[in-house]
């Protein structure tokens, strides 16, 4: 959860999650109006905004087991962003079309790089984001691979506080901007 409940207090925004994730937040102090609980491949709709969450799991390292989450595949307009949150299951990931893939790498309960990778080849996104690395060298190896398996994929590592802009220009001219 990291401090999401604290921004949907701070700022009064949605909180978007499983039933387990909505009782947590609860319990940090996220108003009952401000949770919404997602339901995996139940659409969430708003106007320009559909959140379709798909039903995913991590390995517990401490104490064996699965712990279940949820991928969203979020559609915007006409950009699709695939996030696989803290996962070691593609799901239904690797068919789905996809502007952006946010992937965790590094293992530690979550993706090897070299599986991370190798979703990103069979997804085949425009960008491929790693996150939740647990090395310095994880981030390098996903670019390095990335770049030289992808096949059309650029790799973005963001850094605290970067702002990444993804549009469509003109209709049909993808673009991106790493601020």
């Amino acid at each position: 959860m990291g401090n999401a409940a604290t921004i949907a207090v701070n700022s009064k925004a949605w909180f978007l999650g499983n039933q387990g994730a909505a009782d947590k937040a609860s319990e940090r102090g996220v108003k009952p109006w401000l949770l919404h609980v997602l339901t995996p491949e139940v659409p969430y709709e708003i106007p320009d905004l559909r959140i379709t969450p798909y039903g995913l799991s991590r390995i517990d390292e401490t104490e064996g087991g699965r712990i279940e989450n949820l991928g969203l595949y979020i559609e915007i307009g006409d950009m699709k962003v695939g996030y696989l949150g803290d996962s070691v299951i593609r799901g239904p990931f690797e068919q789905l079309d996809m502007d952006v893939l946010i992937v965790p790498v590094g293992g530690d309960g979550v993706f090897q790089v070299k599986d991370a990778v190798s979703l990103c080849i069979d997804a085949k996104p425009r960008i491929g984001i790693p996150m939740r690395w647990s090395s310095e060298e994880d981030p390098k190896k996903f670019t390095k691979y990335v770049v030289q398996f992808g096949k059309g994929t650029i790799p973005v590592v963001m850094e605290p506080d970067q702002v990444l802009q993804v549009y469509w220009a003109a209709g049909n001219e993808f673009r991106w901007e790493l601020n």
